[in-house]
């Protein structure tokens, strides 16, 4: 990034620091496949993303918002400080505690979490812990999701079935 978007950072706290940016993809126009190898963002020795997939319907013709299928998705945060320095700030913004934001979040989870299944329950804890480990994680926090189908934005209104989460979305979470 340039001093201009890191200026615009910094009351977030995010430190000056080099990025890097990787970014591995094909689409298969005939198969009607986009593949996603790795959209990765470092922000080095504050935190690190990465994100791949694999959506079916993709062509150079078409939109992945009304055509793509998701059949794979994995999001791996490694984060070794940036919450702990960027979470004070964006709640500062909305005038309340950073812990106040945490609370909701791990109380948005419980809330959804109560009429879910063992699996789902594993799972959900993994993203809990995370959450509330945000001063100083414990290590990477890795999603995943592989449908039973290739999913789409008309299937989200499943997901507050107990278990469609792990049994229709293949949800998978470990920290």
């Amino acid at each position: 990034g340039d001093d201009e978007i890191f200026a615009a950072l910094a009351p977030y706290g995010v430190p000056k620091v080099p990025v890097d940016i990787a970014l591995d993809y094909a689409i298969d126009g005939k198969e009607k496949v986009m593949t996603l190898k790795a959209l990765e963002v470092n922000l080095r020795g504050q935190a690190k993303l990465t994100l791949a997939l694999v959506v079916d319907g993709i062509s150079d013709k078409s939109s992945a918002m009304d055509d793509g299928k998701l059949r794979t998705a994995s999001l791996t945060i490694d984060d070794s400080g940036l919450i702990a320095k960027v979470l004070p700030a964006m709640a500062k913004e909305e005038g309340i505690k950073a812990q106040e934001l945490v609370d909701t979040a791990l109380g948005a989870l419980q809330g959804f979490a109560t009429i879910q299944g063992p699996p789902t329950l594993k799972a959900l804890d993994a993203v809990a812990s995370f959450v509330a480990d945000w001063k100083s994680p414990k290590g990477p926090l890795a999603l995943g999701l592989k449908p039973t189908k290739t999913a789409g934005l008309e299937d989200l209104d499943k997901i507050m079935k107990p278990n469609a989460l792990v049994d229709l979305f293949g949800f998978t979470a470990t920290y």
